[in-house]
């Protein structure tokens, strides 16, 4: 089979092919039926969208459409880049190649020179994986603008047509327009100065004021902490690795990824101390070992963990089990099977754990010092933007009105 000129009236045909072999092959009847929704999905999306012929570029804003920036985390590149990757293998070979993965979203054509060479840049000069990563999100969205109005290489951008762009993205939170905008500012700089780009077109992209902070973030009561708990089931392998990592995450604090990252030799037994290098800061931190963490994380050593070559103590609980990349939403899936996620916009993840433990430090009168140390925060002044979010301790931050005529 070609993926050549494959028109989309005709791809409904080659989606119940692709399901018939997965059910040879024994994938499980959910992956089967996740295949077969997201590539519908793409049928109406390019039905809706004017596109006759399946191709790489439109099953590329097809992903981005429907994860926005979160398309290059593990979740949803499984979710939506995994489809067609077997679609394309089924397609070329007739065939589906098990465990293979390949982005569909990339640079196109004279992008790819500009683009890269300032990401090569951002690495350069330090900048860290997750904040390459955002930016590159932000540059294929502005490259698909650009292509979609007809500019097919950067020496065709124009004043007004960067100035439309940020007009388009009005819509979206300030906080990702700020970052966009920002993103854009320093490429257009970065392009000036290599005499990539003719113009130098930061001017033309305004400042926005970020009112991020205006939004207060949420935190969990110590009775949904323990319903968090005691909704893991510890009886079954994912349910110990489960349980570590998120004890980990609220007895000491840590970021979700530090958590996941923690090696053997991170665990100083004898001393009863873990010894963390914060992905986000590349700071050294020391904690102290409780003792139910210790537990949690020895019963899934001996009781849980599959067997890997990984250095990793978490490891991925399918094969060939490497090293965990990713941990979300997993607190909202035991708030939800404890029947506690109900409050409608509540935003709540593995971060509010960190959250909640540093408004309890606050609450119990810790030093700040002690609890910046804890948190790995660099800034003092970090650790005043948990006050906001206990009414007791805003209470002590009023002032008294003095009398006035």
């Amino acid at each position: 089979m070609s993926k050549n000129s494959i028109p989309i009236k005709d791809l409904p045909l080659y989606i119940e092919q692709l399901c018939l072999q997965l059910q040879k092959m024994d994938y499980s009847e959910s992956t089967c039926r996740r295949t077969r929704t997201v590539l519908k999905q793409y049928c109406d999306f390019a039905v809706d969208n004017g596109i006759v012929e399946y191709d790489s570029f439109s099953v590329q804003k097809f992903v981005i459409s429907k994860s926005g920036d979160n398309f290059q985390d593990v979740y949803h590149s499984y979710r939506y880049n995994r489809p067609f990757s077997m679609l394309d293998d089924f397609i070329r070979t007739g065939t589906i190649f098990r465990q293979k993965y390949r982005s569909t979203c990339g640079f196109e054509g004279s992008y790819a020179n500009l683009f890269q060479s300032y990401l090569n840049y951002m690495q350069g000069r330090n900048y860290a994986k997750d904040s390459i990563q955002n930016c590159r999100s932000h540059l294929l969205r502005f490259q698909n603008y650009l292509l979609d109005n007809g500019i097919s290489e950067p020496k065709s951008i124009t004043h007004e047509l960067v100035k439309q762009y940020v007009y388009s993205l009005t819509d979206h939170s300030t906080s990702f327009v700020c970052q966009v905008t920002r993103e854009l500012r320093n490429l257009f700089k970065f392009a000036k100065i290599n005499e990539i780009l003719p113009d130098d077109f930061s001017g033309d992209l305004p400042h926005f004021k970020n009112t991020r902070m205006q939004r207060l973030p949420d935190r969990f009561t110590a009775d949904e902490i323990n319903k968090i708990l005691a909704a893991i089931d510890r009886n079954n392998p994912l349910g110990k690795r489960d349980y570590a990592i998120v004890l980990i995450c609220i007895r000491l604090g840590l970021r979700s990824c530090d958590a996941i990252s923690l090696k053997f030799g991170s665990i100083d037994w004898s001393k009863k101390e873990i010894h963390v290098i914060q992905k986000k800061t590349n700071v050294l931190v020391t904690l102290p070992l409780p003792e139910d963490v210790g537990w949690a994380i020895i019963d899934y050593i001996k009781n849980g963990r599959p067997e890997s070559t990984s250095a990793s103590i978490f490891t991925s609980h399918c094969p060939p089990y490497n090293d965990l990349t990713q941990y979300t939403n997993y607190v909202v899936k035991y708030l939800r099977k404890a029947g506690m996620y109900s409050k409608e916009g509540r935003r709540v993840g593995m971060h509010t754990l960190r959250r909640t433990l540093a408004t309890s430090m606050l609450e119990n009168d810790v030093p700040v010092t002690v609890i910046a140390q804890t948190l790995g925060h660099s800034d003092l002044h970090s650790v005043g933007n948990y006050i906001r979010i206990s009414p007791s301790l805003l209470k002590k931050c009023a002032m008294e009105v003095t009398q006035f005529e």
